[in-house]
């Protein structure tokens, strides 16, 4: 009996130290590092969009003019990093096509290196947002948990890509902002997170014109505040500080990108004579006739050319998707291939790396957003909406304000344009599991989906990461057609 006593004891002062939050960070740290840097930099040759990215950064670091159809923010902060340990490319490599071996992979493995830290933040990014949206360790734990077995996060955020920045920024971005407003609820108008917030935020948008997504979601959430307190001067010294801090943000970095590219290159051709003028090298670099323009008339420059270059985009991809398509998962992305023995005519296994998100995720949590946003508008069938009733909005409005802007948009779009969208329903997904369960079933049916959740993460791992599978193997995986 004492020593049934005794171990009840040891029990009950065990649990709880597992309960901390502390102890829940470390398990999101450990599995998020797991998850994104397992078989970290295979393969060394050239995966799906680096072709494009890792060249800039070449590009770059040459200081050779490119062009862009995006802003220059990831570039910048991937080629500096390289610069800052003291790595550059080879200059004389040519970006031909996918699957072709780098020929200086100890710099390209940095350069993935930096993506991969990025996305091994994102879950952690994820935990911040959902603890200043719930104030709930829990709800905050499982969105995290979601987002370190997401298959198709996984496979962007490990190579030479630029999305993870843009989600990293966006997501810190919105947190600060909604510890600034939880701040000042408690009579402290504390300006640095605020600034924090603009600053992110301002990120985002020089990642990808689609990061506007999250500044367009803060200056919603400011007018449902200005809604709620009627304090006029509040929401426009607010709005003043973001939209300054934004446009200081988005205009550093072409500023950094323009004076950084100051030798003729291969962007040449798309900027006018009194642009290349500018440019050491340039065959206008002599005519002294031609006006130059200074650096905020090529700012004003590159952007009219980036967004008439992105407007004139017409050709289609056998890998585009439509966005009413995404939270079905319906066309995935092949973004490399390759037999795994090439020299043993008998082998027919193959690795190859998909765009594959895990569909325990995807679908599931397809199911509750679209339960929120139709319950949204039915009072009985959403229980605490007077608690949750601004963090539910959050989330349904960051959900369907990536989606929806894609409805008049014609030009070729992937099923990546939807990760936005992806990390609100998983913070809807975690709310549901931690809200709409009785004490008595909540543990048993959360602990059941997020096992199903790391089942299917392991079976389509092997797409994830480029392990070698039979083509049956591969068929078992390929459960739509239009995923091939």
């Amino acid at each position: 009996m004492a020593k049934k006593l005794s171990q009840s004891v040891a029990t009950n002062k065990i649990i709880p130290w597992f309960q901390r939050e502390i102890f829940l960070l470390i398990i999101v740290i450990v599995l998020s590092a797991g998850t994104h840097f397992a078989f970290f930099n295979y393969p060394n040759q050239i995966v799906f969009d680096e072709l494009h990215f890792a060249n800039f950064i070449t590009n770059h670091l040459a200081g050779t003019y490119y062009f862009d159809i995006h802003p220059p923010l990831a570039k910048i902060i991937l080629a500096e990093s390289a610069k800052l340990v003291g790595l550059t490319p080879d200059f004389n490599f040519e970006y031909e096509k996918i699957g072709k071996e780098y020929s200086h992979p100890e710099f390209y493995e940095f350069t993935r290196f930096v993506v991969t830290f990025f996305g091994f933040l994102l879950p952690l990014c994820l935990y911040f947002l959902a603890r200043e949206l719930f104030r709930d360790k829990w709800i905050s734990f499982l969105t995290a948990f979601l987002a370190i077995f997401e298959n198709a996060l996984l496979v962007h955020t490990r190579y030479i890509l630029t999305d993870v920045f843009l989600l990293d920024f966006g997501i810190l971005g919105l947190a600060f902002l909604l510890m600034h407003l939880r701040r000042h609820s408690q009579q402290k108008f504390r300006f640095p997170s605020l600034f924090l917030a603009g600053i992110f935020l301002g990120g985002a948008l020089s990642v990808k014109w689609t990061g506007l997504v999250f500044p367009g979601l803060a200056g919603l959430i400011l007018l449902y505040v200005l809604a709620q307190s009627k304090d006029f001067l509040v929401f426009v010294t607010r709005s003043a500080i973001l939209g300054s801090m934004i446009f200081v943000v988005y205009f550093a970095s072409f500023a950094w990108h323009l004076h950084s590219l100051d030798k003729s290159g291969p962007g040449d051709a798309f900027m006018s004579q009194g642009f290349q003028a500018t440019l050491q090298g340039n065959a206008n670099a002599d005519n002294a006739e031609l006006v130059r323009p200074n650096l905020y008339q090529k700012f004003i420059e590159l952007n009219k050319q980036m967004y008439k270059s992105n407007k004139g985009i017409t050709s289609e991809h056998a890998y585009g998707s439509k966005w009413y398509s995404w939270p079905f998962m319906q066309r995935t992305v092949y973004y490399w291939n390759q037999k795994a023995d090439d020299q043993d005519a008998t082998s027919n296994k193959e690795h190859r790396i998909y765009l594959l998100g895990n569909p325990v995720i995807w679908w599931t949590g397809a199911l509750i957003i679209f339960f929120f946003t139709i319950s949204w508008f039915v009072h009985p069938l959403l229980p605490n909406k007077e608690n949750h009733g601004f963090a539910l909005a959050v989330i349904l409005i960051g959900f369907w304000s990536n989606l929806l802007p894609y409805i008049p948009i014609s030009r070729v779009s992937f099923l990546y344009h939807y990760f936005p969208s992806l990390l609100f329903l998983m913070i809807g997904i975690a709310y549901f599991f931690r809200k709409y369960f009785s004490e008595q079933n909540k543990v048993y049916v959360t602990i059941g989906f997020l096992g199903l959740v790391v089942i299917s993460y392991l079976y389509f791992s092997p797409l994830t990461y480029g392990i070698a599978l039979s083509p049956a193997q591969f068929d078992a995986r390929m459960w739509l057609g239009s995923w091939r």
